[in-house]
């Protein structure tokens, strides 16, 4: 009877009796030297006789030694069976915790997708809600637009109503205006003289009033005034250096006009430079054709001074054909004159004269001239050289002078 080894030993591949054979040649070592009998020997006593216990002996221990054998070979093919085994269950508990940590990875996923998903929703709802309220605010523009095109229609309708209705009316106003024109044409050119003629009569008597206060307490002239100026001693302009110049020579001496020429302006200069209204105030403007000085650029005080003494303007725009605004003349500058003194650098008869200012007061106002330059003439010059700032045309200067004294 033949037994087969385990397959996965690798090991027998002979009959029992073979495998017997030769573990009785290559094994003997595991058997007694007294068990270990000779091919030749084999089924003999010593007197040439095999007994039948002798074999049945080594039958038994043949069998017992295949048995070892394979009980060892069976032991080292479980212990290896276990080894590979072990390492399978390793590998498949490493390949268990990928798969765990697979699962972990894909539940969370699973449920990041779900957010997703949530979200998508939400996010759909407001679109369908917009979408919603987008409709009906074009619904809702739809609808202003009708009415819009509606009442503009309907505006139409009253602008021309309106228009025809103007048409005939403004047809009939200039019937009535060109009747009322055609009545009071006679009256309003009496009246003009009337009053043309009234306001002849109120310039008179104020120039007589101010004649005689100014007789009684200036005299009868000629008046002179000096107007003394400070002057920066470090400016140096076209060659006019001013260091070391005496006194003169920041100093303004102006003559006035005859005071039957301009009674009422020279009455009104006269009592500012009395009232020393002047002291302080600033030349402050230095255009191409005038110097201006006023008290508006010193100060809120210094014009308000002028406004209390009620020496701020003269009554009316005064001016005498025998003394026109020639170069270094002097008069009141603004409407009303007053506060405003202007020292012309040029000849501007026609420009400050009767009619010069016509494009921003009256047809026929004039500008008062009622004094000419005596003295000074080298100031006059070197404060027309001082530096300016362009400013709404003003030409004001970078360094306002101050009046000292008038």
């Amino acid at each position: 009877m033949a037994i087969a080894a385990n397959p996965a030993s690798g090991g027998w591949q002979k009959s029992f009796n073979q495998q017997t054979y030769n573990s009785g040649k290559s094994n003997a070592g595991l058997f007694p030297a007294s068990h270990v009998v000779s091919e030749g020997n084999v089924g003999k006593e010593k007197n040439g006789r095999t007994p039948s216990n002798q074999r049945s002996a080594y039958l038994i221990s043949l069998t017992f030694g295949a048995l070892l054998c394979f009980l060892l070979n069976a032991t080292i093919e479980a212990s290896k069976s276990r080894t590979a085994l072990e390492k399978h269950m390793e590998r498949m508990a490493e390949k268990i915790v990928v798969l765990k940590h697979e699962a972990r990875r894909a539940h969370a996923l699973e449920i990041e997708g779900m957010r997703v998903e949530e979200e998508l929703e939400i996010q759909k709802a407001e679109n369908r809600r917009l979408w919603g309220l987008e409709v009906e605010q074009q619904h809702s523009l739809g609808k202003m637009e009708h009415d819009i095109r509606r009442l503009e229609e309907a505006q139409k309708e009253k602008d021309e109503e309106i228009e025809e209705l103007f048409d005939i009316a403004w047809e009939e106003v200039q019937e009535r205006k060109a009747e009322s024109n055609r009545l009071r044409g006679r009256n309003i050119h009496l009246a003009s003289d009337v009053l043309e003629e009234h306001f002849r009569e109120l310039t008179y008597n104020i120039q007589i009033q101010s004649h005689e206060k100014a007789m009684e307490k200036y005299g009868p002239g000629p008046h002179r005034v000096a107007i003394k100026v400070e002057l920066p001693e470090d400016e140096v302009f076209e060659g006019l250096n001013m260091t070391g110049i005496g006194l003169s020579e920041d100093t303004i001496v102006i003559e006035l006009a005859p005071l039957d020429f301009m009674p009422h302006s020279i009455q009104i200069f006269l009592d500012q430079v009395s009232a020393g209204l002047w002291n302080d105030c600033v030349i402050f403007r230095n255009a191409n054709h005038i110097l201006q000085a006023s008290p508006d650029f010193a100060g809120e005080k210094m014009m308000q001074a002028f406004v209390d003494s009620g020496l701020d303007s003269v009554k009316f725009q005064e001016y005498n054909h025998r003394f026109p605004h020639e170069k270094y003349t002097i008069g009141f500058g603004g409407r009303p004159g007053g506060s405003q003194l202007i020292i012309n650098k040029e000849n501007n008869t026609e420009l400050h004269g009767p009619g010069g200012q016509a494009g921003h007061f009256g047809a026929d106002d004039a500008d008062p001239c009622f004094g000419k330059v005596v003295s000074g003439v080298d100031v006059i010059r070197w404060l027309s050289a001082m530096p300016t700032i362009e400013n709404d045309n003003r030409s004001l200067m970078q360094r306002y002078i101050r009046i000292v004294s008038a």
